[in-house]
């Protein structure tokens, strides 16, 4: 693993703008390097318990160390309580479709609100994996092209 310096340093080269950058900006950019590099975060606090990417891993579980280590962790917490309320909504939906029928004594109505009940959550649940799809599109491209980088000897 490159040293804090030697990241610096190289950062400069390819982008000179990064010449105006704080030190909490450098040690952020650092903190991102070494978590997308799989290497352990010293800074607990940030990224609790992290996991190194071994050869030995398998693809799914490489992408799922990779999707724990990044920004868009939080962005499927949310859309899976998203998702959890739409699911609670259209329960309730339903339910209350449910004692209006009942109470109204239409069979058919029942058939037809059960049909909608199940179509509703088929689509939230099909909804749910599509937006889970687009997070995903910047981790696997991350992903592909650092397995495309030559490796460096690590330092302990």
């Amino acid at each position: 693993m490159r040293s804090f310096e030697s990241f610096k340093a190289s950062r400069m080269k390819i982008d000179p703008s990064a010449r105006k950058m704080s030190n909490y900006q450098w040690e952020q950019a650092y903190a991102a390097y070494k978590r997308v590099r799989g290497h352990r975060n010293d800074d607990k606090k940030e990224t609790g318990e992290s996991v190194e990417v071994s050869q030995r891993m398998s693809d799914d579980e490489r992408l799922l160390v990779l999707r724990q280590n990044t920004v868009y962790h939080r962005a499927r917490k949310y859309v899976d309580w998203v998702f959890f309320i739409a699911l609670v909504f259209i329960v309730l939906v339903f339910l209350v479709a449910m004692f209006k029928v009942l109470s109204s004594g239409f069979f058919v109505f029942f058939l037809v609100s059960t049909v909608q009940l199940i179509f509703s959550l088929g689509l939230a649940v099909l909804l749910r994996e599509l937006v889970h799809v687009l997070i995903d599109i910047p981790d696997i491209a991350l992903a592909k092209s650092y397995e495309r980088l030559p490796k460096e000897p690590q330092e302990d």
